[in-house]
């Protein structure tokens, strides 16, 4: 059921927890703005800019099980380096002082930016939901609706309670994007050569 909505296992506060995530393609960002207020939301703004490291080898996100994806994350003025292995959901994240540095040290290493993503994210949290709207550099406006749960017997039934609050928000199954963001964003830019 991967293709209908996107979920992976994480380890958080030393559990393994289950995040269940349906993203949906929005076209009028002002009306899911205005539906959202409704439900009284009450809304934290940041802006996120995420460079995306792959071996010098890999030109796509076909990275092969076991190799490492490293991550320059810039938020609201903090650096964030990030390690992800596909292989056994390994996550290692920090805070760096000087991004510049932790990117030459990345290319050093025969690392290079697969692509870029920038993009301005409002959250809330409502019924037990965590909601962004992302207005995201040249692919648009998305809403992702998502929640934990320690309980991988629960996934399906999250899945559902989300699709249920998807449509308070006239948020339809026909606009439930499966891609992640920097894969759009490598596929726009591969597009465009």
């Amino acid at each position: 059921m991967r293709n209908n909505f996107v979920y992976y296992k994480f380890k958080k506060w030393g559990k393994n927890m289950f995040e269940v995530e349906i993203k949906f393609r929005v076209k009028n960002k002002k009306e899911i703005n205005d539906r959202l207020e409704k439900l009284n939301a009450k809304f934290v703004e940041l802006h996120q800019c995420d460079s995306i490291f792959v071996k010098e080898s890999i030109k796509d996100f076909n990275i092969p099980v076991g190799e490492n994806v490293l991550r320059i994350r810039k938020q609201d003025g903090v650096n964030y380096i990030t390690l992800k292995q596909r292989l056994n959901h390994l996550e290692y994240e920090t805070i760096v002082e000087d991004e510049n540095v932790v990117s030459n040290i990345f290319l050093a290493l025969g690392y290079h930016k697969l692509v870029q993503v920038d993009k301005f994210r409002k959250e809330t949290h409502i019924n037990g939901f965590n909601i962004t709207i992302d207005e995201v550099d040249k692919l648009g406006c998305f809403v992702e609706i998502e929640k934990l749960t320690e309980d991988s017997e629960k996934i399906e039934e999250i899945k559902n309670d989300i699709l249920s609050f998807a449509k308070v928000l006239e948020l339809s199954k026909e606009n439930i994007e499966t891609k992640k963001y920097d894969t759009m964003m490598l596929e726009l830019n591969q597009a465009q050569k």
